[in-house]
């Protein structure tokens, strides 16, 4: 009896204990037990089921930004499961955030037309002509400030021995000089260490522009460039050196001034 007794004692412990226990035990527990347990699928709750068709008149309702995140959804679902059905609701989505994209382009095209300050075009045509135009709006402005500040301002080659691209950037500098008239001077570093210290010239060739009479200098050229660079770099660094714009605005050329391109607009001080 007592043997009995223990035994039916000992199968109602393991019993309480299985009810208690991981889910691996509860599956053991149902099939031995007659009990049914539904297995968890953990893939499904790592990567849930968007809703299932989406309407567009609700979508274009969305913030873009939930937008964004639904479309992500979708198109990481339809890949995974890889049904029509699934592909169909992810191009629904992307269908109504390009017709969303598609209203603020049209809306920032009305806009442009009727706010001319936040329009590109008042200063960079996109015809051929209007291109022409600016290229020689450029050219004359470029052209005419350093013929007038000729004799304000010079430039400076730093060379050395056995400098492979000093012979291109003097060529360079000689055309640019017989064009605007521009004082030019060349400095051999290894005879003149002092000066290439004083101007922080470690490689060869650098050429500055020096401001006559003051102490202000500028690079305008490290290694080699084309005429058109020397020409447009020269020009920036003189409106710079002389006060009239800022380091911001060395892109910024006179006919730009408090125009679209300009950084600085009208009415704030520089």
């Amino acid at each position: 009896m007592n043997k009995k007794f223990i035994l039916l004692l000992a199968l109602c412990c393991f019993y309480t204990e299985g009810s208690q226990g991981t889910l691996d035990d509860k599956l053991k527990r149902g099939y031995w037990w007659g009990e049914k347990v539904e297995p968890i699928d953990k893939e499904a709750e790592e990567y849930p089921i968007p809703p299932p068709n989406p309407k567009t008149d609700e979508l274009l309702k969305m913030h873009p930004s939930k937008l964004r995140e639904m479309e992500e959804q979708y198109r990481e679902y339809a890949i995974w499961v890889k049904t029509p059905e699934a592909t169909r609701d992810y191009w629904t989505v992307v269908d109504a955030a390009r017709r969303q994209a598609r209203s603020f382009t049209a809306l920032t095209a009305v806009t442009m037309l009727q706010n001319p300050e936040l329009n590109a075009r008042t200063q960079n045509p996109i015809t051929n002509a209007g291109r022409a135009a600016k290229r020689q709006l450029r050219d004359n402005s470029v052209n005419k400030r350093l013929i007038e500040v000729r004799d304000d301002f010079a430039l400076v080659m730093f060379t050395q021995p056995g400098c492979p691209y000093c012979e291109l950037q003097r060529n360079t500098l000689k055309f640019f000089t017989e064009k605007h008239y521009w004082p030019y001077k060349e400095i051999d570093i290894t005879r003149n260490p002092s000066l290439a210290e004083r101007f922080n010239v470690t490689t060869t060739p650098v050429t500055i522009l020096v401001k006559k009479d003051t102490d202000k200098w500028m690079n305008i050229a490290v290694g080699p460039e084309s005429v058109p660079n020397i020409e447009d770099n020269a020009y920036r660094a003189v409106r710079l050196m002389s006060g009239e714009t800022t380091p911001q605005q060395f892109y910024t050329p006179e006919y730009m001034d408090g125009g679209f391109f300009d950084p600085q607009p009208k009415g704030l001080s520089k």
